[in-house]
C-alpha cells in the first residue's frame, strides 16, 4: 500500500467500484499466493525425499511447513497494515520489523502482574511455530495465527476507509455538479453545461476532478459512442450525503432566530435576481 500512496495510484483504487475490504483482501491474497509459490519449492524437495528416503516422516515435514506458512501469513498481515500508515516503503518495512520484534518480546512484559501475564503470553509471537515444526499441529497456535492476521487485516481496512474519507474535498461548484449528476443520472456533458450555465471546458475540468476523486464516472453512450454518460459512484453518493448533512447543520445555525416569512422573502428575491442575471 505504501507504493500506492507514493505513486498516487491509490486515488485510482478509491475511484474504482471496489470496497476497501476488497482492496486489502486482494493485496493480502496476492501475498499469500506469492508466499505459497516460494514455499512450494520446498515441497518439491519434500516429494523427492519422500520417494528416495526410507521411512521418511512426511507428516512431520508437512506439519512444520504448515506452521511456517501460517507464520509467514501473519507477517504479511502485519506488514500490510504497516504499509497503510505511510507512503514511504522503507519506513513501512522498518515498522513491520519493529512491530514483529515487539510481538516476540511482549511475552516477557509484566509477568509479575496476575491476569496481565496470561494476556501478554497469548499475544506473544515467539515460538508459535515451534510445535508445528516438532510435528504437533496445535489448535491454539492455528487460532492465534488466524485471529492476529484477521485483526491486522481489519485495521488495514479501517485505515484505508479513513484515508478515503479524508481524501475527498469538494468545492461549492463540484458539490452542485455532483448533486445534479445524482438527480439526473446518465446525463451527457452538453446537458450539464447548459443546466449550469458554464462552458464545456469548465464543466469538463470539474468532471475530471470528480472522476479522479472517485465520485463520478463516465461511460460511453451506447446510442452515440461519441458521447459520454455521467453517473455518480457509490462513494460519490456517500460523500454527497455527508456534505448535505453539513449543509443542513450550517443552514440551521445561520437561519436560527430569523422569522420564516423573512426567509421566504429572501429566497424569492434571490431567485428573481438569479433569473434576471441569466436573462430569463
Amino acid at each position: 500500500m505504501s507504493r500506492e500512496y507514493s505513486s498516487g495510484s491509490i486515488k485510482l483504487l478509491f475511484s474504482s467500484p471496489i470496497s476497501s475490504l476488497q482492496i486489502i483482501l486482494g493485496k493480502y491474497f496476492s501475498m499469500l499466493i506469492y508466499g505459497l509459490i516460494m514455499m512450494g519449492s520446498v515441497l518439491v524437495l519434500v516429494v523427492v525425499a519422500f520417494f528416495s528416503i526410507k521411512d521418511f516422516d512426511l507428516s512431520l515435514v508437512l506439519s512444520g511447513w504448515l506452521g511456517l506458512y501460517l507464520l509467514m501469513a501473519t507477517y504479511a498481515a502485519i506488514g500490510l497494515f504497516m504499509s497503510t500508515l505511510t507512503s514511504y516503503q522503507i519506513i513501512a518495512a522498518l515498522g513491520t520489523l519493529t512491530f514483529i520484534s515487539f510481538l516476540n518480546f511482549i511475552g516477557s512484559l509484566w509477568q509479575h502482574i496476575e491476569g496481565v501475564r496470561e494476556v501478554m503470553y497469548w499475544f506473544s509471537l515467539k515460538g508459535r511455530a515451534d510445535e508445528s515444526i516438532r510435528g504437533l499441529i496445535c489448535s491454539e497456535d492455528i487460532l492465534y495465527f488466524i485471529l492476529v492476521s484477521g485483526m491486522f487485516l481489519g485495521f488495514s481496512v479501517l485505515k484505508l476507509q479513513f484515508a478515503a474519507e479524508a481524501d475527498v474535498k469538494l468545492t461549492i461548484e463540484e458539490f452542485i455538479l455532483l448533486n445534479m449528476i445524482k438527480m439526473h443520472t446518465d446525463q451527457i456533458l452538453q446537458n450539464i453545461a447548459i443546466a449550469t450555465g458554464k462552458n464545456k471546458s469548465v464543466v469538463m475540468r470539474m468532471i475530471d476532478s470528480l472522476e479522479q476523486k472517485g465520485l463520478a464516472r463516465r461511460t460511453v453512450n451506447p446510442d452515440d459512442r461519441r458521447e459520454n454518460l455521467l453517473s455518480i459512484t457509490e462513494r460519490g453518493a456517500e460523500v454527497l450525503s455527508q456534505y448535505k448533512e453539513i449543509e443542513k447543520r450550517v443552514s440551521a445555525e445561520l437561519l436560527s432566530g430569523i422569522p420564516a416569512d423573512k426567509i421566504a422573502c429572501f429566497f424569492e428575491v434571490a431567485d428573481a435576481v438569479s433569473r434576471k442575471a441569466r436573462g430569463k
